[in-house]
């Protein structure tokens, strides 16, 4: 796992693990196969507010518009979503440069 990768995934827990604990679940529990949307541990509310919740923690803005919600089935297809947003999206092939 990249360190990009690590702190992602450590700032995505520690914005579920109080859901966690409500839902009767040991945040330390959440693993990568962990069904975010479908476990209850979030609604569509707050999983906006969590991927807001990221972004500011981070201190980074995420292209979220990129986000491929049906694809985020899990918590580990979550943060390797996320850790994708931060990359710089390259240039298609051909394209004229930014002035």
């Amino acid at each position: 796992m990249s360190a990009a990768r690590d702190q992602i995934r450590e700032v995505v827990v520690a914005g579920l693990a109080e859901r966690a604990r409500r839902a009767g679940r040991d945040p330390a529990g959440l693993t990568d196969q962990t069904d975010v949307l479908g476990s209850g541990l979030v609604d569509s509310l707050a999983f906006v507010d969590l991927l807001m919740a990221v972004e500011e923690r981070l201190g980074v803005p995420l292209a979220l518009e990129r986000l491929d919600f049906e694809a985020v089935d899990t918590l580990g297809a979550l943060v390797d979503q996320l850790a994708g947003l931060q990359e710089p999206t390259l240039a298609e092939p051909g394209a004229a440069p930014d002035a």
